[in-house]
């Protein structure tokens, strides 16, 4: 085992020990803003503004130092399929150095695989959550597709990436009665389009 992931896996095990500690200096904080207020009156908030923003100042340090404790990855799970917008990770491919090019964050898309990092990547779905690229083999349907639950009964998924320049990357185009778009016939029903699909769904909520 190397280095860094010997100190990972005991940052790791300090979580619960850490969590415990950032808690309780937390309510100490707000005991004291409660003490001061009842020996001096509610005004002492309001006047002493130093008062506040020095509590702000030293909880905003504990929010980040709880944040810096926990693992990389506990906060990548969810994003690294793009909100659920990926299904069956093929591969994970650890690359911190992309960080420069990509950020923290980073919905690449399909990319055919090849030498990446020094490693081969997969072909699939790329999605970037520092310090690792998720690979994935398919595309699920994102919960904009039936624009967040509004309509139900999935009846066609129809592909038309040129409707981009019309529809941008997202419209509830709402009910219409079918007939021929894009080289294909579209059923009847209440039309969502998400970048590059149209889906047709035939209930609404």
């Amino acid at each position: 085992m190397s280095v860094s992931e010997h100190s990972n896996g005991n940052r790791a095990q300090l979580i619960p020990q850490q969590r415990c500690y950032l808690l309780s200096l937390i309510k100490e904080i707000g005991l004291r803003l409660t003490v001061a207020t009842e020996q001096k009156g509610i005004n002492y908030l309001r006047r002493e503004k130093t008062v506040k923003t020095r509590f702000l100042a030293i909880l905003s340090v504990v929010v980040i130092a709880g944040i810096g404790l926990l693992p990389e990855d506990s906060m990548a799970e969810y994003p690294a399929s793009a909100n659920g917008k990926y299904q069956n990770l093929v591969q994970k491919l650890r690359c911190p150095s992309d960080k420069a090019k990509y950020g923290r964050y980073r919905d690449y898309g399909y990319w055919g695989g090849g030498a990446w990092c020094g490693q081969l990547g997969q072909p699939g779905y790329w999605v970037w959550v520092y310090p690792n690229w998720y690979i994935w083999a398919d595309k699920g349907i994102p919960a904009t597709a039936s624009a967040n639950g509004k309509y139900t009964n999935l009846l066609q998924t129809l592909a038309c990436p040129k409707d981009r320049s019309r529809y941008g990357r997202y419209s509830d185009y709402g009910y219409w009665g079918g007939g021929a778009w894009c080289g294909q016939q579209g059923q009847p029903g209440y039309w969502v389009w998400v970048e590059p699909n149209w889906y047709i769904w035939g209930s609404k909520k």
